[in-house]
């Protein structure tokens, strides 16, 4: 399984902390080393749910060939408390980040689809 957070380089950093293409640089090693992959991408409503990402994901996803899956994900503030316990204030755990169902089926029928 693989995390694509985000396929908007400033907002990766913002958020994340890295470059994408420190991910996308391993997510292509891996490939390359004949691991079996699939994707995950996390959305959040008002950051990466939109047609964007998705056309991103999809790109990135037509150069993979060990690609096993793509799954779209909910986000989900259930990590508030883990976050708390570590210390880490600037999170994303807020309601107004989760992404209703008819979002993430459209989303779903943007995505590029091969046999698995």
């Amino acid at each position: 399984m693989w995390d694509i957070k985000d396929t908007n380089e400033n907002r990766h950093i913002k958020n994340i902390g890295v470059s994408l293409n420190t991910i996308l640089e391993n997510l292509f090693a891996a490939d390359k080393a004949e691991i079996k992959i699939r994707l995950r991408c996390v959305i959040l409503k008002g950051i990466n749910g939109n047609s964007e990402h998705i056309k991103e994901i999809n790109e990135i996803s037509k150069k993979i060939r060990n690609l096993q899956g793509i799954d779209l994900i909910p986000y989900h503030p259930y990590g508030e408390s883990k976050y708390k316990r570590l210390g880490i204030t600037d999170t994303f755990d807020s309601p107004k980040y989760i992404p209703s169902d008819s979002l993430i089926k459209a989303l779903k029928k943007q995505l590029y689809t091969k046999s698995f």
